[in-house]
């Protein structure tokens, strides 16, 4: 088997490398599969084979020959049949028979003793083929022209290739008929030559024929148009060597002719010789049949020598024992095939071959009889094929499909039983206790496609089991998923719940005023105060869990509300003293609104609805008198946000009548313990922008994002530690809110900011 496995080698390599002797329509590519008993697989391609039907004689590498007769059967189909021969394991004898389908090649066959089958599927390009136009570009003569409308010996149009087809229109558009075709090229009208019983008329037909089908180097013409006189020459039964002898019965002797000779020589002698060596190679019948050919044409060893320019070597005893050996124990087919002449009847009378009649006739063997062997001989391949019909290409596909089915077989369902389907079919056969040929059988049809037809059925039992596991278990996952998710849930819940809980605990005492003063009466209103003063409660009351009942809230609010709630110079003990736990409650003062400054006192002021701008000393609530009297409240800590200006001017228009350059400068009341914490939206003698598109006051937009946690982000200097200092926040309102009054209203707006900046405003 190890033989085999190197001589396939040698085989694909040995076809890789053929060189293309004869010309069709277009150049093949042909891809073979062979398999041995061990199931090796060898697949390798053929590309650009001119002719399919050219002989293969070829040397590889490792010093063995691959030889391979073309037998011609149709231009559909053909046998190749020979010898491997290996310089250490000796001759095996290989052959493939195919057919051709559309320019399309499937076929099979064998190489070895031990049934290495093969497979070949080939497909062929079309090339241009010789066309009306180029016909005229050509101008072909009269001669040409019938030559090529007419067919190969008969007197009628050859309408059997595109050439002839037109060739034919050509003809007839010069006014050529067919009497006038044949009187061009010196035919009778007689439609029956080929069979005419005139031996020199026939002899004159087959010189014509062979001349036109042979090229120059004695091998069939390659041209699409002369495929005719191929075709004809092969259906007389001729060889390429007896179109040569018939041509060089005639033809003068030239340069040309002597060249012919010389390469039909060389061709004959290095098939004949023994590789490398001065001795015949009688090591297998194709290597005695060049040796014959050799010596009928009068070649002794030396000559064949010397047209390989071979020079002599010293032949081992070995060697020449193994030859003798050879020689010694040929079989009757071969002492037949040797001592019989050309025409396969009677014994051969060239000089050199006596010594086979002698051994036939010392073997018992007649004429007849060696000739009835070799007829046999020559039908093997036919009753090979004949014996083993091919099977449908729906009986291929219903094999493939139910292979498949099985999980035996990879490969596409195309109809073609090659190397990959013949294993797969083998291992289903050995498994059903089959004989295992690997062929396919129309009555074992049905029970492969029964078991294919009961794995499918259990793959599909598996399947809709295992959908079920799978859907139990993505169930199962997304369960536990949820369940974890719910947990996590719980867990964030609850520890919200308990920071909640503790700073519900913490600010259970704590006291908000809120005051949004909207609408003024006589000036321009606060559009948006009220706005502010409900998103500050919703953060009071939802971030810092204030109690509902412990938030003061004051809507458009008078001069006489804002003493009731902060007191008065006189008195520091409003309605918000009363609601403060001393050292326990935490207060938060807020106020959207107008403010103005006093123009006699420069001080600010917090306008009421009901006040007067210009009169700020009489009808407004002094700034300084809210954060004095703050101060003095018992509170664990005050923090005071103030979104209003104190310049006198507002979005809508000034609303103090005053000289330019009015402005007013906050203080803080000294605090013993710096428990109170103060901003306002701007500088004193700066403007308090309000922010549209929010609807909110610039100032309130921005502090309550800082104070939701923005504040202390690390990308706006924060520490992210869930707490938010009044640096921080000191830090966004300078680096956003100052940056967007300046982009968007081309104005400075600074917060003013009082109190220790370490001091912590919200948690988050």
């Amino acid at each position: 088997m190890r033989f085999v496995f190197i001589a396939v080698s040698y085989f694909l390599l040995a076809f890789g490398t053929m060189s293309p002797a004869l010309g069709g329509e277009g150049p093949w590519t042909l891809k073979f599969q062979c398999i041995t008993t061990e199931s090796r697989i060898f697949e390798f391609e053929i590309k650009n084979i001119t002719n399919i039907q050219s002989k293969i004689n070829h040397r590889l590498l490792g010093g063995a020959v691959i030889q391979l007769d073309h037998n011609y059967k149709s231009p559909t189909a053909g046998l190749f049949e020979g010898v491997f021969t290996s310089v250490t394991h000796g001759s095996h004898r290989a052959w493939f028979q195919y057919d051709i389908l559309h320019s399309s090649l499937k076929g099979w066959g064998k190489i070895g003793e031990h049934r290495t089958d093969c497979t070949i599927t080939g497909k062929k390009a079309q090339t241009a083929l010789i066309t009306k136009d180029v016909i005229t570009e050509a101008n072909f003569d009269r001669n040409k022209i019938c030559f090529l409308a007419l067919a190969p010996v008969d007197v009628e149009w050859d309408y059997s290739t595109v050439g002839g087809r037109d060739a034919i229109k050509e003809a007839k558009a010069r006014g050529l008929s067919l009497q006038d075709c044949a009187q061009v090229l010196g035919r009778s009208s007689n439609k029956t030559l080929i069979n005419t019983s005139d031996e020199r008329s026939r002899i004159t037909k087959n010189q014509m024929i062979c001349s036109k089908a042979l090229s120059k180097k004695n091998t069939w013409e390659t041209l699409t148009f002369l495929q005719k006189y191929v075709d004809q020459a092969k259906a007389r039964g001729f060889s390429e060597r007896d179109c040569s002898r018939i041509l060089g019965d005639t033809k003068v002797a030239s340069k040309s002719a002597e060249k012919v000779r010389r390469h039909l020589y060389y061709d004959i002698c290095n098939q004949a010789l023994k590789i490398n060596m001065m001795t015949w190679d009688t090591g297998n019948p194709y290597s005695r049949r060049k040796v014959k050919e050799a010596r009928n044409l009068g070649l002794s060893e030396k000559h064949c020598a010397r047209i390989l320019n071979r020079k002599e070597k010293n032949v081992s005893l070995a060697a020449t024992r193994a030859a003798t050996l050879q020689v010694s124990t040929l079989s009757d087919a071969e002492v037949c095939r040797n001592a019989m002449g050309n025409d396969g009847k009677s014994w051969s009378a060239a000089l050199g071959w006596v010594s086979y009649v002698d051994k036939a006739k010392s073997r018992g063997l007649s004429e007849q009889d060696c000739a009835k062997l070799l007829a046999g001989l020559n039908n093997v391949a036919s009753s090979i094929s004949k014996s083993a019909p091919q099977p449908s290409q729906a009986l291929i596909k219903r094999t493939q499909g139910a292979l498949k089915s099985l999980g035996l077989y990879r490969g596409k369902v195309d109809g073609v039983h090659g190397v990959e389907s013949k294993l797969a079919l083998t291992q289903w056969q050995k498994s059903a206790d089959v004989i295992a040929t690997g062929e396919i059988k129309a009555e074992q049809i049905a029970r492969l496609e029964s078991d294919a037809f009961k794995r499918l059925a259990k793959l599909q039992a598996v399947r809709e089991e295992k959908a079920l596991k799978e859907a139990k278990e993505r169930a199962q996952k997304i369960e536990a998923e949820n369940a974890k998710i719910a947990a996590e849930k719980k867990r964030i819940t609850e520890q919200a719940n308990k920071a909640k809980k503790a700073i519900q605990l913490r600010n259970r005492h704590s006291v908000a005023v809120i005051v949004g003063n909207r609408n003024y009466k006589g000036m321009a209103n606060v559009d948006f105060a009220e706005r502010d003063a409900n998103a500050m409660r919703k953060f009071v009351l939802e971030q810092l869990h204030y109690r509902e009942g412990n938030i003061i809230d004051l809507r458009n609010t008078s001069q006489a509300e804002l003493r009731t709630t902060f007191g008065t110079a006189s008195t520091h003990k409003g309605k918000l003293y009363d609601y403060v736990r001393p050292q326990k409650s935490d207060v938060i003062v807020f106020y959207s609104g107008h403010g103005v400054p006093g123009l006699r006192d420069k001080r600010g002021y917090l306008l009421p609805v009901d006040g007067e701008p210009n009169r700020a000393e009489l009808s407004g609530y002094p700034l300084e008198v809210l954060l004095t009297n703050l101060s003095k409240v018992p509170a664990r800590s005050m923090k005071v946000f103030i979104d209003a200006c104190f310049s006198g001017d507002s979005p809508k228009g000034m609303l103090v009548r005053a000289t330019s350059g009015l402005s007013v400068k906050i203080r803080q009341p000294k605090s013993v313990d710096n428990k109170m914490v103060v901003i306002t939206a701007s500088k004193g003698d700066q403007f308090a922008s309000w922010d549209e598109d929010a609807k909110h006051g610039l100032f309130t937009k921005y502090l309550l994002e800082a104070l939701g946690g923005h504040a202390d982000k690390e990308e706006f200097g924060g520490n992210a530690d869930g707490k938010v200092t009044l640096g921080e926040v000191k830090d966004y309102l300078d680096e956003e809110m100052t940056y967007q009054a300046r982009r968007r209203f081309s104005r400075d707006q600074h917060a003013t900011v009082n109190g220790d900046l370490k001091t912590v405003l919200s948690a988050y």
